[in-house]
């Protein structure tokens, strides 16, 4: 009996030093065991469940010549940070303190190594041979992908533009590589699409919209609020270039898509009074206006686009209606006063006095500058600063009107040189 189990130990032993021995020539036909040296240490760290010094050791290793082109290096990086991650979100649970910047660090470097370390492995991989880091990282990386955005919106928000940016590229990136496979639903995500918005967005805190148009596609698609702030951007990145013709066209886009924003109105009816085009602004703030007719600012824009086109009757119509609505409205003032004076100037006195329509018509032009001076001087009142727009026609209504002590304080005003 103590025979057979001296041979039983015997056999016992000599199985397991063969166990022992494939699984190393196993490992060794996977790495070089120079490579296993050399990433010994980081190997230990890890057994001794210390991420951040075998992370640390990983680091000093990217700059070793000998360990820098191999795959398991980066794989050692992913395992690191993925334990540093889940060390971050225990404290979290817990509530108590924790590094939160550094916590979404980890996750960013998770996809980071494991991106370098697919680089590796594909580019070194023989035909027919399985990439077994791949097959390892690419669900992991599913896992944590909805985390970037998590990190990407927190950066963005405590304005680490920079660091917001890189988080949302690789939000972008990542589902488009080999490594993540053959998965094209992923791109058609809202996840997605905030990546590429706030890829832009931050870019353009950055002062670096020119970079923005990889990402317009996905960012267009966007259904959060987001996607406002990205039409803003990509308008003015067009502008920029000197594309006004891409500038138009997200412009309209924001019309069309977010009438309640001021922004867009403004930039498209700017966009054609600076061509002349009055006719197109008039006709869009008359649209908007008909979607929301208590809106004083479409209504003011209405009122001006009349008066550019000469039209005063309706610029002086639509002016009072928007002062009933706001009766401290700046803009209405001035408008109303000059469509008066326009109407008052059309006005054309026989030159003989003793006609029979001069005293009619003079007194038809007379209670239009008495209708302008109300609304002129009420201009005045509000913006007493800007004389350069009220005082040129007050002179003219004074002078008409004969009222010399307020014509003679215009004319000083005048007289005066500009500031």
């Amino acid at each position: 009996m103590k025979l057979y189990n001296r041979i039983f130990s015997l056999h016992y032993r000599i199985f397991s030093h063969l166990i022992l021995l494939a699984a190393i020539l196993i490992v060794a036909g996977k790495m070089p065991l120079c490579a296993q040296r050399v990433l010994k240490p980081v190997h230990i760290f890890l057994q001794q469940n210390k991420p951040s010094e075998a992370l640390a050791e990983v680091k000093r290793l990217v700059a070793d010549p000998k360990a820098m082109t191999l795959p398991k290096l980066y794989d050692y990086g992913v395992e690191a940070n993925t334990r540093l991650y889940d060390k971050y979100n225990e404290k979290m649970y817990l509530k108590q303190a924790s590094d939160t910047a550094a916590f979404f660090r980890t996750t960013y470097d998770i996809f980071a190594y494991a991106l370098k370390c697919d680089s590796l492995e594909q580019a070194a991989a023989t035909e027919g041979k399985k990439l077994n880091f791949r097959k390892k990282n690419s669900p992991l990386l599913r896992l944590y992908y909805p985390n970037l955005l998590v990190g990407t919106h927190y950066f963005y928000r405590h304005r680490d533009y920079a660091t917001a940016n890189q988080f949302a590229r690789m939000g972008h990136l990542v589902p488009t590589t080999d490594l993540w496979g053959a998965d094209s639903l992923t791109t058609a995500t809202q996840n997605y699409h905030s990546n590429a918005s706030l890829a832009i967005l931050s870019y353009y805190r950055l002062g670096q919209a020119d970079r923005i148009d990889p990402y317009l596609p996905a960012a267009l698609s966007d259904s959060s609020r987001l996607r406002e702030a990205v039409l803003r951007v990509a308008s003015t990145a067009a502008a920029a270039k000197g594309d006004s013709a891409l500038q138009l066209q997200y412009l309209q886009t924001g019309l069309h898509d977010y009438p309640a924003s001021r922004y867009f109105f403004d930039q498209t009816t700017d966009y054609y009074l600076a061509r002349g085009d009055y006719g197109t602004v008039r006709r869009l703030a008359t649209e908007m206006a008909a979607t929301d007719s208590l809106n004083t600012h479409f209504l003011a824009t209405l009122t001006y686009a009349h008066l550019c086109l000469g039209d005063n009757r309706k610029a002086i119509a639509t002016g009072k209606h928007l002062l009933s609505l706001d009766t401290a409205n700046v803009e209405a003032n001035y408008y109303v006063g000059m469509a008066y004076c326009n109407e008052a100037a059309k006005i054309e006195l026989p030159t003989n006095i003793n006609h029979k329509r001069y005293k009619t018509l003079l007194e038809q032009r007379r209670s239009l500058y008495k209708s302008a001076r109300t609304y002129l001087e009420a201009y005045r009142r509000q913006q007493p600063a800007d004389s350069a727009h009220w005082a040129p026609l007050l002179y003219r209504v004074y002078l008409e009107l004969n009222e010399g002590r307020k014509f003679d304080e215009i004319e000083r005003i005048l007289a005066q040189p500009a500031s």
